[in-house]
C-alpha cells in the first residue's frame, strides 16, 4: 500500500512486513532507512540480526531465508536490499510469493532510485497489504527550510530569514546533496554561531535550484532561447525532470497567489513575506505578477498537469523531451506580443 512519506515518521514504531523506499531524494530515504533499521533491531542492535545486500548480487534463497529466520538478539531481523531498481522481472516474482505469506519474524526493507509509476516493483508493494511504498520526493520550500534550520539548531547555530531562505533555494532537491555543503557552511561559521545572508554566499555557490528558479523565471517571461538553454544544461547534469517541474508550477502558483493578494490591496512587503519571496527577486517578481495576465497562468498550470502524467511515466515519452515540449509550450504561452 502507499503510505505518504510525511506519515513515515509517526508510522516508525509498526511497519509491515515489507517496505519500499524510492525516489529523487536519496538524503531523506537514507535518514528513513536508518530510523528502520533502529526500531526493527533496537538501540544498538546486533548485526547478527541484520543482512545486507544489493540487487546486483540478489540471491532469492539467500534473501527470502533470511527472511523467514527467527532474530537471534533482537525482536525482528532486519533484510535490507539496496539498489532495487535493478531487481529483475524473476526476483520482483519472487518478491510477490513472499508478500503472500510474510514472516512476521523480519523486516524486509528494499530502497531505490525513483521509480516510475509503471516499475512492476512499486505497484507490487502499493497494492499488497502486507507492504508499504513509500515515494521520498524532494522536500517542498517549507519542509526543506524547517529541515535545515532544524539542523543547523541543533549543531548550535542560528540562522537569519533571509539567510534561510536563500539556504534553501541553493540546497533545494536531493538532501543528501545539501549534508556535505552544510557541514561546509559550519566549518566555515567555526565559532559564530549566527548565519548571515553574507555567510551563505560565501560557501554555498551556484546550484541546481537556483538554475532551476532561473529556468522558471525565463518560462514564465517567454525567453525561449534561455529558457531551452538553461533546461538542457540541467538535464545534461542528471537533473531529475520532476524536481525541474515542481519548481515551475510552484513559481505560477506563487504568482497567481501574489495577484489575488496585491488585487485584495495588501501592501508588496506583506505580500513578499507571506510568499517568502527572496529579497533581491522581490521586485521583479511583483513585477511579472501585477503585469501577467491570469488567464495565461490556468494555461500554464493545465500545460504542466499534463507534463505532470508524462514525467511520471503516463506516456510512451521520455521525461527530457516532455520536459522541452513544455518548456516550448509555456514560452509560447507567455512570449510578449507585439
Amino acid at each position: 500500500m502507499k503510505l505518504d512519506c510525511r506519515n513515515l515518521p509517526s508510522e516508525l514504531n509498526h511497519p509491515p512486513p515489507a517496505v519500499l523506499l524510492h525516489g529523487q531524494d536519496q538524503g531523506k530515504l537514507a535518514r528513513f532507512a536508518v530510523q528502520l533499521r533502529e526500531k526493527t533491531l533496537g538501540p544498538g542492535g546486533d548485526d547478527f540480526d541484520a543482512e545486507i545486500s544489493h540487487a546486483s548480487d540478489w540471491n532469492e534463497e539467500r534473501v527470502i531465508t533470511a527472511c523467514r529466520a527467527f532474530p537471534f538478539l533482537s525482536k525482528r531481523r532486519f533484510v535490507h536490499v539496496r539498489n532495487a531498481e535493478g531487481l529483475n522481472a524473476a526476483a520482483v516474482n519472487a518478491l510477490k510469493s513472499y508478500l503472500a505469506k510474510p514472516s512476521d519474524s523480519s523486516l524486509l526493507l528494499l530502497t531505490a532510485d525513483a521509480l516510475d509509476a509503471k516499475s512492476p516493483l512499486r505497484k507490487l508493494f502499493e497494492q499488497v497489504e502486507s507492504a508499504w511504498s513509500v515515494a521520498c520526493y524532494p522536500m517542498e520550500a517549507g519542509e526543506l527550510r524547517g529541515w535545515l534550520a532544524e539542523s543547523l539548531k541543533k549543531s548550535g547555530y542560528q540562522v537569519d530569514p533571509d539567510a534561510l531562505t536563500l539556504l534553501g533555494e541553493r540546497l533545494a532537491g536531493d538532501s543528501l546533496a545539501a549534508e556535505p555543503e552544510l557541514r561546509k557552511l559550519l566549518d566555515f561559521m567555526g565559532e559564530q554561531k549566527r548565519i548571515g545572508v553574507e555567510e551563505v554566499y560565501a560557501v554555498v555557490g551556484e546550484t541546481a535550484e537556483v538554475s532551476g528558479f532561473a529556468l522558471a523565471a525565463a518560462l514564465t517571461d517567454g525567453r525561449t532561447a534561455e529558457a531551452l538553454r538553461v533546461l538542457d544544461r540541467l538535464l545534461e547534469a542528471g537533473e531529475e525532470p520532476i524536481m525541474l517541474l515542481g519548481q515551475i508550477t510552484q513559481r505560477l502558483r506563487k504568482l497567481i497567489q501574489a495577484q489575488a493578494k496585491l488585487a485584495a490591496g495588501e501592501p508588496p512587503q506583506t505580500v513578499a513575506n507571506a510568499l517568502r519571496l527572496f529579497w533581491k527577486e522581490k521586485d521583479a517578481f511583483l513585477d511579472q505578477a501585477r503585469r501577467t495576465n491570469p488567464r495565461l497562468l490556468a494555461q500554464a498550470l493545465l500545460r504542466c498537469q499534463v507534463a505532470d502524467e508524462g514525467v511520471k511515466g503516463a506516456g510512451d515519452e521520455e521525461p527530457g523531451r516532455v520536459m522541452e515540449r513544455l518548456a516550448l509550450a509555456l514560452c509560447a504561452i507567455f512570449r510578449p506580443r507585439r
